[in-house]
C-alpha cells in the first residue's frame, strides 16, 4: 500500500494517499486563511505558556499572539484534566482527558495555537506541591517539560501561575515552580543529557501572567485588537476558544474593544539593562522575525538570504485574495529561494528545513533555530499555495466504522476552481507503483476517482496506549513525536509534533501540478452522509476491531458478599466487518458462581449488535473478582480470539473518540445489608454513574426526571436520592425543592449528594447552609476520619461502619462542603486535610417533620463507581436512614 509523499521539485506530478501529518489548517480557508498564512510569513517567534490543566490557559493572550503577533505560540498543559468534573456527561477519569484533550484541540483551532502535554495524570484537586509530588515523579515530568522546550524551543515562555501557595490548587503550584526551573534548565545538558532529551536550548525571557494582579504586572497589552479580515476582535476569538471548555462550563462572552492583559517579567537574559516595567513589548530585545539570520552563512548565502526576504516581502504585498492563484509562482520562487539559502549548498540539508527530517544534534543552537524557523516558513509557503490554487480536494468513505483488515474504497475529488489547467496522476497500488497519467482538470471540473483506502490502526487517544497508574499516562512512548529516535545522537525532530499532529487522523494527501507549480493538497478522510434535516454532514472515519464486545453494566460492578446471587449477564457482540459464521461468545467467572454455558454460539451481521445472555448464580464471599468475555470467530478460514470493546465519546463541539478496554467487569462483593424495600427514586446529576451502582447493591432504583415531580408521583416512593450537582443538570429541580421537603414532612427520607453554591440559596434545602469562597473540601483521599455521632443509623444500620471503610478511596474524601450549617442539622462525621481546621459538614443529618433529610458531600459518586467497599457499604446505610433495616453487618476484620 503506498504511503510515500512525492518530493515537489521532482519532474512528475503525482497523487497518492497517505495516512501522515495534515499539512494544513482544514477548518481556515478562503481569505481568512491566504490573510494568516501571508501575514504571519517572515515571522519565526516562538512562545510557550506553561500551565496544569485544560481550561488553565490565558486564552486572550494566546490568541493575541497568535492571530496578532504572528508568532507559533502553544499551550502546555500538565495534565489533561482527568480528574476534574463534568458538565456536559458521565465521562470520568481517563474519558473525561479524553474529553477535555479535543475541547482543548478544539480551542486552538479557534485561537490559532498548538497545544502540548506532559504525561502527567490528573489526579484530583490537590492542596500543596508537596502533596501533588507525592504523587507525580518529579523528575519524570519535569523531563517531559524540559524535552518539550527543547524541541518546541520557544524564546518566551509564559508561566500561568505564580509558583506559590495564592496559587491554591497544587497542581497549579507546580506548574509555575517548573515552567521557571525549565527556564533555566533547557540548557544544562548535565542534567538533561542530550541523548535523552534532545539538543540544549536557551529561552530568551521568562514571564507570568498577571491578568489578575495587574499591580504586579511590568507590562500591559490590549489583546481586543480589531481584526476587519474576520469582522471580528480578537478577544471575542479568545471568548469563542474558551467556550470550547463545555465540560467544565467554562462558557464566556466574547468581548469586542480593548481587552486589557498584564504580564510581569521575571528574568531575562536579553535586554537586561532595560527595567521590566519601562518594556513595550514581550518581544523587546527579541528578533522574532527571519532577520535574525541576515549575518549568517557567507557572502554568497547572505545574497540568498537577501533575495529570499525580498521574494516574501513582494509576496506579501502583491497577494490578491480575489485572484490568489495569481501568486503561485510567487510562492514557488519563495520555495526554492528558502531551499537554497538554509541548505547553504548542502543538498542533504533539503528535509531538514523543510521540517521533513531532523537534524544533528551536536549542531550549534543558532543553527537549531535557524531549521526550525525555516520549517516553519516552508509549511506556511506549501499551505499558502494549496489555499492559493483554487483546488479543493475531498477524501471521503461510504461508511464511518472501517474494520482492522477490511477493504474499503476511498473516493478522492480534486476540483479545480481556478482560471488554469490543473494536472494530477495517480499511483496504483501495485508491486511496480507505476503513475497512471489522468486527464487534466480544466477550470471549473472535477477529477474524480476511487482508490483502495490503505490499512490503518485502531483509532484511540495516542496517549492511552497503556494504561495509566495514579502519576503518569502512556509511559511506554515518547512524549514527543520524533521525526527519529529521540535517543538517537545523531538526529532529533526538527520541531515537536503538537497533539493535534499526534491525533493519528488520517489525511489525504495529493501532489498537483498548476501553471506549473506544484502544490500539496490535503484534507482530512471523512465519511460523508447526507441527513435530511442537517443536510451534508462529514465526521471522522474510525478504525476498529473486526469484531467488539462488552459487558453490560461498565468495568466496576457490585455483588452482595455471602448472599445469593443470581442476575444475568448480557455481552454485547457488534462485527464491524465480515467474519466466517457462526462465532462462539464465551464467559470466564469465578469460583463461587456457576453459569448456564460458557460458552454460546451466535451469527453475527455486519454493522449490528447481538446481545449474548449468560445467567449467573451462586455466592461470592467478600473481594474483588473478574468477570471477562471473548469472541472466537474465523475470518477468512483464520481463527482469532477477541476480547475488547470501546467506550464511544461525542459531542457536538469536538471530534468524536474511541476508548478501548478488555471485555470484563471487576466484581466487588460487599459485606452489606440489604437496601429499603421499595423503589427508590433517583434523579441524575451531573457525571453521575451512582444509580447503577446501587441497583447491583439491591435497591430498586427508578430514575425521576425533575419536571416530573408531583405530589402524585412522589407517593409511590419511601426514599428519594437527588444526584450531585443535580441542579445544575436539571434546572427544574429547583422549582420542585418544596415539594421535595414537603414530601419529607410526610414521613419520606431524602437524601442530597453534594451540589454547588445553589443549595446554599433560600429555600434549596430545610435548613441553611454557608460556603465559603472558595468552598471547603477535604482533597486527600486517605485524610483521617472521626465519628462526632457512633450512634447514628448512618455509621450503624445496616452496615456497622469502622475504620477499615475509610480505606481504599479515590482522588478525594469530600468536595463543596458547607463550612457552616443549621444547628438543626446534626453533623455525624469530621475530617480535615493536614494544616486546617476540622470541617464537620460532610454528613449531616436532619429531621424534618415525619421524615430524614441527609445532606452529604462526600465523593460518594467517585467511590461508587470505583468499586470501594466502604463507600457502597456507607450508601446503604444512608438509603436507609429514615426507616427500619435489617439487622447490623458487621464488616469482618481481615
Amino acid at each position: 500500500m503506498l504511503i510515500l509523499v512525492r518530493s515537489f521539485h521532482r519532474s512528475a506530478a503525482v497523487a497518492l494517499i497517505t495516512l501522515g501529518l495534515p499539512l494544513a489548517t482544514h477548518a481556515q480557508q478562503g481569505a481568512v486563511a491566504l490573510y494568516d498564512l501571508s501575514g504571519a510569513l517572515g515571522t519565526t517567534g516562538r512562545v510557550l505558556m506553561i500551565g496544569a490543566h485544560p481550561d488553565d490557559e490565558d486564552t486572550q493572550l494566546l490568541g493575541w499572539l497568535s492571530r496578532g503577533a504572528r508568532v507559533d505560540a502553544a499551550y502546555l498543559s500538565l495534565t489533561r484534566g482527568d480528574g476534574g468534573q463534568n458538565a456536559i456527561g458521565n465521562e470520568l477519569g481517563e474519558a473525561l482527558g479524553a474529553v477535555r484533550t479535543e475541547e482543548l484541540l478544539a480551542a486552538r483551532r479557534l485561537d490559532g495555537a498548538r497545544q502540548f502535554f506532559t504525561r502527567a495524570y490528573d489526579f484530583g484537586f490537590s492542596k500543596t506541591a508537596d502533596e501533588t509530588y507525592r504523587h507525580w515523579p518529579k523528575d519524570s515530568v519535569f523531563g517531559d517539560v524540559v524535552r518539550i522546550v527543547r524541541a518546541f524551543r520557544p524564546q518566551l515562555i509564559i508561566a500561568v501561575f505564580s509558583g506559590t501557595s495564592r496559587d491554591g490548587h497544587g497542581h497549579h503550584q507546580v506548574s509555575g515552580m517548573l515552567a521557571r526551573e525549565a527556564y533555566d534548565a533547557s540548557m544544562d545538558t548535565v542534567r538533561f543529557p542530550v541523548a535523552a532529551y534532545g539538543a540544549p536550548w536557551t529561552v530568551a525571557k521568562f514571564y507570568r501572567a498577571a491578568r489578575f494582579n495587574a499591580a504586579a504586572a511590568t507590562l500591559k497589552l490590549d489583546v481586543g485588537v480589531y481584526d476587519p479580515i474576520r469582522g471580528q476582535s480578537l478577544g471575542e476569538i479568545a471568548g469563542a476558544s474558551r467556550s470550547q471548555h463545555r465540560s467544565q462550563g467554562f462558557g464566556v462572552a466574547q468581548p469586542r474593544g480593548t481587552l486589557p492583559d498584564y504580564v510581569r517579567r521575571e528574568a531575562s537574559r536579553v535586554n537586561d539593562t532595560t527595567p521590566a516595567d519601562k518594556e513595550r513589548s514581550l518581544f523587546d530585545g527579541i528578533d522574532v522575525t527571519l532577520a535574525r539570520f541576515s549575518g549568517v552563512g557567507s557572502p554568497a548565502q547572505r545574497a540568498k538570504f537577501d533575495s529570499l526576504t525580498r521574494a516574501i516581502a513582494e509576496l506579501r504585498t502583491t497577494l490578491d485574495p480575489q485572484h490568489p492563484w495569481n501568486s503561485l509562482h510567487r510562492i514557488d520562487t519563495a520555495r526554492r529561494l528558502l531551499d537554497a539559502w538554509c541548505t547553504a549548498g548542502v543538498p542533504a540539508r533539503s528535509d531538514m528545513c523543510r521540517g521533513e527530517q531532523g537534524f544533528p544534534v551536536t549542531g550549534t543552537p543558532s543553527d537549531a533555530d535557524l531549521l526550525l524557523s525555516a520549517a516553519r516558513t516552508f509549511g506556511q509557503l506549501q499551505q499558502l499555495a494549496a489555499a492559493s490554487s483554487g483546488l479543493m480536494l475531498e477524501a471521503t468513505v461510504a461508511r464511518e466504522l472501517i474494520a482492522e483488515g477490511d477493504t474499503a474504497s476511498l473516493s478522492i475529488r480534486v476540483t479545480n476552481r481556478s482560471p488554469f489547467v490543473a494536472r494530477v496522476s495517480v499511483f496504483t497500488p501495485s508491486a511496480s507503483n507505476t503513475p497512471v497519467p489522468r486527464d487534466s482538470i480544466a477550470p471549473g471540473d472535477a477529477y474524480v476517482t476511487t482508490l483502495p483506502l490503505p490499512s490503518y490502526p485502531r483509532s484511540a487517544p495516542w496517549w492511552l496506549r497503556r494504561r495509566p497508574d495514579d502519576a503518569l499516562l502512556n509511559q511506554g512512548n515518547a512524549i514527543i513525536e520524533p521525526t527519529a529516535r529521540l535517543g538517537d545522537m545523531f538526529l532529533e525532530p526538527a520541531s515537536a509534533a503538537d497533539d493535534e499532529a499526534r491525533s493519528a487522523r488520517p489525511d489525504a494527501s495529493v501532489p498537483a501540478l498548476i501553471d506549473g507549480v506544484p502544490v500539496q493538497l490535503s484534507a482530512p478522510i471523512t465519511y460523508r452522509r447526507i441527513d435530511e434535516v442537517r443536510g451534508q454532514i462529514d465526521s471522522p472515519v474510525m478504525f476498529v476491531p473486526r469484531v467488539t464486545l462488552s459487558i453490560d453494566g461498565g468495568p466496576v460492578g457490585y455483588a452482595r458478599a455471602n448472599a445469593p446471587f443470581d442476575r444475568t449477564i448480557t455481552v454485547r457482540v457488534t462485527a464491524n466487518g465480515p467474519v466466517d459464521v457462526p462465532v462462539t461468545v464465551r464467559l470466564l467467572w469465578p469460583k463461587g458462581l456457576g453459569g448456564d454455558s460458557a460458552a454460546k454460539t451466535v451469527t453475527l451481521g455486519v454493522g449490528r449488535d447481538v446481545s449474548v445472555p449468560f445467567r449467573l448464580r451462586g455466592s461470592l464471599a467478600r473481594g474483588r473478582y473478574v468477570l471477562s468475555a471473548s469472541v472466537d470467530a474465523r475470518v477468512g478460514g483464520a481463527s482469532h480470539t477477541y476480547a475488547t470493546g470501546y467506550q464511544r465519546i461525542e459531542y457536538p463541539h469536538i471530534r468524536a473518540q474511541h476508548l478501548y478496554r478488555p471485555a470484563a467487569v471487576a466484581l466487588e462483593a460487599v459485606e452489606t445489608g440489604v437496601a429499603p424495600a421499595g423503589p427508590v427514586a433517583y434523579i441524575d446529576g451531573l457525571a453521575d454513574n451512582v444509580a447503577p451502582m446501587l441497583a447491583q447493591l439491591g435497591a430498586q432504583v427508578e430514575h425521576l426526571q425533575a419536571a416530573a415531580i408531583t405530589d402524585g408521583a412522589l407517593a409511590r416512593y419511601k426514599v428519594i436520592v437527588v444526584g450531585p450537582r443535580a441542579l445544575e443538570a436539571q434546572p427544574a429541580l429547583t422549582a420542585m425543592m418544596p415539594t421535595l421537603q414537603a414530601w419529607v414532612r410526610n414521613g419520606g427520607t431524602m437524601i442530597v449528594q453534594y451540589q454547588q453554591a445553589d443549595i446554599g440559596r433560600p429555600g434549596m434545602a430545610p435548613y441553611p447552609f454557608t460556603f465559603a469562597r472558595p468552598a471547603a473540601r477535604v482533597a486527600e483521599e486517605d485524610a483521617a476520619v472521626r465519628v462526632l455521632r457512633a450512634d447514628s443509623r448512618l455509621l450503624t444500620t445496616p452496615n456497622r461502619i469502622g475504620d477499615i471503610d475509610w480505606n481504599g478511596w479515590v482522588q478525594e474524601r469530600a468536595t463543596y462542603m458547607p463550612s457552616t450549617a443549621d444547628s438543626a442539622y446534626t453533623p455525624v462525621l469530621g475530617m480535615h486535610d493536614p494544616g486546617e481546621p476540622e470541617n464537620t459538614n460532610a454528613l449531616l443529618t436532619a429531621t424534618i417533620g415525619k421524615g430524614t433529610y441527609v445532606f452529604t458531600t462526600l465523593a460518594l459518586f467517585r467511590q461508587l463507581p470505583a468499586g470501594v467497599p466502604g463507600a457502597a457499604r456507607l450508601f446503604v446505610n444512608i438509603l436507609n436512614a429514615g426507616g427500619t433495616a435489617p439487622p447490623v453487618r458487621r464488616r469482618p476484620v481481615p
